[in-house]
């Protein structure tokens, strides 16, 4: 039999790679460090690692491996996303970057892209598009993916090719919604954190996983599209917002300074908190003109990651559920339809649910003498059904298992932790907290009152608690409209002091603490 026969092929975009075909092909795949989602381990029971082999749906984790296959990996679609709420007002006066027109703006995350076309004359979004950062199938958070780039170079290119598709296709996807073409975009204004930074311009982030505290200014400031590899441009000048350390990159510079001048900004009086409830999980306390910052590494588990049913804030994604005395669910999905998973927001309402009906403990583990919805799982623990299959759109349960529960705990301790940390380090407690901003999507949609019967949120006043939007697409956009904004983040990037967490004793005893429901650290009180 000659050797290729012996491989399955799985395509990634535009790559066809083969891999020997050993097991299922969720074993296949592992060997060739292909991440394919499945959190219940290839048990077969939340259905996140559906692949097209050979034309048809299957599930990665029951599908056997044979010679031959062909392995569609699905790498999510690029959607036109609703124009964003944002004034961008205040910096209409300013010199826009390169004298364009037309600029393309871009806020690339960990596991999602968004962006915005801006119109500089009119200080005026034109339009939008959303999409997941296809690195996703390559790990799921920065550091997976710095690990796998340092085993070889062939890994890094597919990194580093399966970001800039994705930049591209949400680019691409933002002309369809304002009818501009290519060639009107005279450039591109980006914040993202530092490794996509490194990534987008093929630059080996290998000493981010070993010296994150080194200077990485190198990949801010201004270059020209063909390095970032965006091909639907010709040599356009591109602004990349330069970041504070190897883990607490340009999105943060981005967000801060955008909230700065915003009508809801960081330069009122007192102490403003920022938490970004992405994968990188970063926080930033300004007091007095004086910046702190850190990540805490929180992991994807609010973006659709870590979770069995888990998914984005997409259409069919439950986005709001409240349970009855009876444990009967009431839920809203985005768009009307039925469901397809469960996004951050309605993981946060539900697990709040759970805890006020008293079915869940402390350690997140269930506890209840109603069975009709309980049922248990051998490699998930005890799972808690949201909808039975006949009303899914999967054909398939969406449930929260106690696998899921211990996840996301983790990732609500890391940034309750990281918040403590970096209040302490100031010589200060959350009663000093005097504004605290909720950034990205994220923390526009989730229902605060719910956050905070987690411990995800103090229990500050209402007032207190903003929910911005994307603060990074509006630095982004700042950027692009304004050469005094621009200085304002190369200063901000300079003078931002960064909270190494990696051999952070104190942050870590606030994780042990915080890594309950609600928690059991006093300092997280009043």
């Amino acid at each position: 039999m000659p050797a290729e026969k012996k491989y399955i092929y799985f395509i990634l975009g535009g790559e066809q790679i083969p891999a020997r075909a050993v097991g299922t092909i969720l074993d296949s795949a592992r060997r060739e460090d292909i991440f394919i989602e499945a959190p219940c381990n290839g048990q077969g029971t939340c259905a996140k690692c559906r692949v097209e082999v050979n034309g048809r749906a299957k599930l990665a984790c029951q599908e056997k491996a044979l010679p031959g296959q062909e392995v569609v990996i699905n790498l999510g679609q690029f959607n036109q996303l609703p124009l964003p709420d944002f004034d961008l007002s205040p910096w209409r006066e300013g010199k826009a970057f390169a004298g364009a027109k037309f600029l393309l703006c871009l806020d690339v995350g960990t596991s999602n892209i968004e962006c915005a076309l801006v119109d500089t004359e009119q200080a005026q979004i034109l339009g939008g598009a959303s999409g997941a950062n296809r690195q996703r199938v390559l790990g799921a958070d920065v550091l997976t993916r710095i690990i796998s780039a340092e085993k070889n170079e062939r890994i890094h290119q597919r990194l580093v090719n399966l970001l800039r598709e994705s930049v591209d296709g949400v680019f691409i996807a933002a002309l369809g919604a304002c009818g501009l073409k290519p060639a009107e975009i005279g450039a591109v204004a980006l914040s993202t954190n530092t490794v996509m930074a490194h990534f987008l311009l093929d630059r080996e982030p290998t000493a981010i996983r070993y010296q994150p505290d080194d200077d990485y200014s190198a990949v801010g400031g201004e270059f020209h599209s063909q390095q970032l590899g965006i091909i639907s441009l010709d040599d356009t000048p591109v602004y990349i917002v330069p970041p504070i350390s190897g883990y607490v990159g340009g999105d943060i510079v981005a967000g801060l300074a955008g909230l700065s001048l915003n009508e809801c900004g960081l330069n009122r009086q007192g102490l403003a908190v920022l938490i970004d409830g992405g994968t990188n999980g970063e926080v930033a306390v300004v007091s007095e003109g004086a910046v702190v910052a850190l990540a805490t590494s929180a992991g994807p588990a609010f973006e659709g990651g870590e979770t069995s049913c888990g998914i984005s804030a997409q259409t069919g994604a439950i986005s709001s559920i409240t349970l009855d005395q009876n444990l009967c669910p009431e839920y809203e999905t985005i768009g009307g339809t039925k469901p397809i998973g469960i996004c951050g927001s309605g993981l946060i309402q539900l697990l709040a649910s759970l805890l006020e009906r008293k079915v869940i403990g402390q350690d997140g583990s269930m506890q209840s003498d109603k069975p009709r919805r309980f049922r248990e799982s051998a490699s998930e623990g005890m799972i808690f059904v949201v909808v039975e299959e006949k009303e899914s759109a999967t054909g398939m349960p969406i449930y929260l298992s106690e696998v899921d529960i211990e996840n996301i705990i983790r990732t609500k301790a890391a940034i309750q932790a990281g918040l403590l940390t970096a209040l302490s380090s100031i010589g200060c407690g959350v009663p000093d907290i005097d504004h605290l901003y909720l950034s990205g999507n994220f923390g526009s949609q989730i229902d605060v009152e719910s956050a905070k019967a987690i411990g995800l949120l103090p229990h500050l006043s209402r007032g207190k608690i903003i929910q911005p939007g994307n603060s990074s697409l509006l630095g982004a956009c700042a950027a692009a409209l304004s050469d005094s904004f621009r200085r304002r983040v190369e200063e901000l990037a300079k003078s931002t002091t960064f909270l190494d967490l990696s051999m952070n004793m104190q942050f870590m005893e606030h994780f042990v603490a915080s890594s309950f429901l609600p928690h059991t650290d006093k300092n997280w009180d009043l």
